[in-house]
């Protein structure tokens, strides 16, 4: 069992249905890493920095921090490797923020065990949680 601690910073400033956004987004993209890593005991994230800019999201690892744009568009990268990729264009912001999150948090894995940053994995690990947990966006995931 993994234990991945988020800590969510000024998190009782945003507004009610933005945490409760976030508060479902985290555990859908925990599970994804859970079934895909074996996480090193020690490891965790200090804290999630949730903002509301229009910026895209991103992985510091200096800081050992997540930081995320909180909005409702999605798309993924078009990798061959991984022969599929989601359409982009807005969402349900659940699924948005949970896809956001399993990307960054792939970043974070690769970063803990030393390796490359591969954005194979991240839309590997974006598409498998939006047919696990929300399948009326994965009619919207498309063939290379």
């Amino acid at each position: 069992m993994i234990e991945l601690v988020a800590k969510k910073s000024n998190k009782d400033s945003k507004p009610a249905y933005l945490r409760r956004a976030i508060d479902k987004a985290i555990p859908e993209a925990l599970t994804i890493l859970t079934e895909r890593y074996t996480i090193p005991a020690g490891h965790e994230l200090e804290r999630f920095d949730f903002s509301t800019a229009r910026r895209g999201a991103h992985f510091v690892p200096h800081k050992n921090l997540i930081e995320l744009g909180c909005n409702n568009y999605l798309s993924t990268y078009k990798r061959k490797t991984v022969g599929e990729y989601f359409e982009g264009g807005k969402v349900d912001l659940d699924c948005a923020l949970a896809c956001k999150i399993v990307h960054e948090l792939t970043h974070w894995v690769q970063y803990i065990e030393g390796r490359r940053y591969s954005e194979v994995e991240t839309t590997e690990n974006e598409l498998a949680l939006i047919r696990k947990f929300h399948p009326y966006w994965a009619k919207r995931i498309k063939t290379l």
